[in-house]
């Protein structure tokens, strides 16, 4: 039989390779499933909402900060909720 001291001994053993070893395994594991993501929101824009046509062929922001669209029918500029066409 073990006496107390040896008891206490392994137990201490016992939590020092569980926090050297096994914590640090597990929290490195794990982490990505816990770790704080953004969330991405997508809006598509048709010509229901004014865009001349649905097929793009090009975007570019300029200097002050206007969305460019290149259609197949002529060039919009998106004016934070409309699009000006320019033809």
């Amino acid at each position: 039989m073990l006496s107390i001291d040896h008891t206490s001994y392994i137990l201490q053993l016992l939590f020092k390779k569980f926090f050297q070893y096994y914590l640090p395994f597990v929290c490195c594991f794990s982490l990505p499933f816990v770790s704080f993501s953004q969330t991405n929101q997508t809006i598509i824009y048709t010509v229901k909402d004014g865009l001349p046509s649905n097929a793009l062929y090009r975007t570019t922001i300029d200097k002050k900060g206007y969305l460019w669209i290149a259609t197949e029918i002529g060039l919009s500029r998106f004016e934070s909720k409309n699009f000006k066409p320019y033809d």
